[in-house]
């Protein structure tokens, strides 16, 4: 990770993530008429929990971000 200052504005640069957005994928299970399963779901929210948490413990300052919304969280197979 890196950041810096350009035109009086602060930036962050990370690598580049592969995976499908929460977003893009609930929307895929709208458009095919189904719903992911509960237990699914809850690991989801229980990782992403789990990540901002962790962030947060390990940062030597307090950890600035914005808001945690499906869109920014990336879903990727393993």
């Amino acid at each position: 990770i890196a950041g810096g200052e350009a035109d009086g504005r602060l930036y962050v640069v990370t690598e580049r993530l592969e995976g499908r957005s929460l977003t893009n994928w609930l929307g895929g299970h709208r458009q095919a008429g189904t719903r992911p399963g509960f237990t699914v779901v809850q690991r989801i929210f229980d990782k992403a929990c789990n990540a901002v948490q962790f962030a947060h413990s390990v940062a030597p300052q307090p950890v600035v971000h914005r808001a945690l919304t499906p869109r920014s969280i990336l879903l990727r197979r393993v």
